[in-house]
């Protein structure tokens, strides 16, 4: 396939990504009529994905490298914007559209196709509200969460199970939580031990087995991550899950108190380090030792 990546190319996916943006309006407005037109917006999905794969990652020169950088990130948007009218069908009618979803994953590989199946299993966000789909969705939804075969399925997996722990925590699996903690949370790749700990914000941990687990592996992340000193963001969402998920941990509350907020009031972020030292204030009242210092 033969890109044009001239000025008049990218005016064009310019123009795709605004038609994207009026069919998602008249989508939320008369969603039954559209319905009709899924198995072509899945396969516009499917020809955009593998447009944006024809673009070359390096050009001639700089000028041309970076030309192409920017048809890249212009048709990340134009998938997403396809995306989300899909999205916007399925969440209103999702009994009748669940089987299109399933029957298109069915038929992608996680290897050649990991941009439109990633995009495809975020979109079971859409489903999780039907509790009568639950049954269908959750074995689902494993499947992904377990396919080793491309880091960028499983992210969207992680990402939709942690949806589910925030909106419907009785339906989720015991499976799938020792699945998040035990496997996920100590995997190498970023995008995935991410993820983990981000899903596991909204869960309550219990002083079992499984909770000693992965307060282990939250510290140990912590702690790579604050020595490498650049990812402020994620030690930020570590902070929330000690705080959201250990909520009641007497001895998670001091590890805060006296090992996070010391080392991170000492950060050299000046707006990262007075971000934290506000964020914590409260969790250090019950430490006279650490509170003279910040309060």
């Amino acid at each position: 396939m033969s890109l044009d990546l001239t000025q008049n190319g990218y005016a064009r996916v310019t123009l795709r990504q605004e038609a994207c943006r009026i069919l998602k309006e008249l989508a939320e407005e008369w969603p039954d009529l559209l319905a009709a037109y899924i198995p072509r917006l899945l396969g516009r999905l499917r020809m955009t994905v593998q447009e944006s794969k024809n673009i070359p990652q390096k050009g001639a020169n700089i000028l041309e490298t970076l030309q192409l950088g920017s048809g890249k990130i212009g048709y990340d948007a134009l998938i997403t914007g396809v995306g989300g009218v899909l999205r916007t069908l399925f969440k209103a009618n999702p009994r009748s559209t669940w089987h299109q979803v399933v029957s298109s994953l069915n038929d992608l590989d996680s290897r050649q196709d990991a941009t439109l199946k990633a995009e495809l299993v975020g979109s079971i966000s859409e489903f999780i509200a039907d509790y009568s789909l639950l049954p269908k969705v959750i074995p689902e939804l494993y499947k992904h969460l377990v396919d080793y075969e491309s880091n960028l399925v499983r992210y969207k997996a992680i990402s939709v199970l942690g949806q589910l722990l925030t909106n419907n925590r009785p339906s989720v699996p015991e499976s799938m939580i020792d699945l998040l903690v035990e496997v996920h949370l100590r995997d190498p790749h970023r995008i995935i031990h991410k993820a983990a700990a981000a899903s596991l914000g909204s869960y309550k941990f219990t002083k079992n087995r499984r909770g000693y687990m992965a307060l282990e592996a939250l510290k140990e992340l912590e702690k790579i991550y604050f020595e490498e000193g650049k990812d402020t963001r994620f030690l930020e969402e570590l902070v929330r899950v000690f705080r959201s998920a250990f909520a009641g941990w007497v001895e998670v509350r001091r590890y805060v108190a006296l090992s996070i907020l010391p080392r991170y009031a000492r950060h050299p972020d000046p707006y990262f380090s007075e971000h934290m030292i506000t964020m914590l204030s409260y969790d250090v009242q019950d430490f006279p030792e650490v509170s003279r210092l910040f309060l």
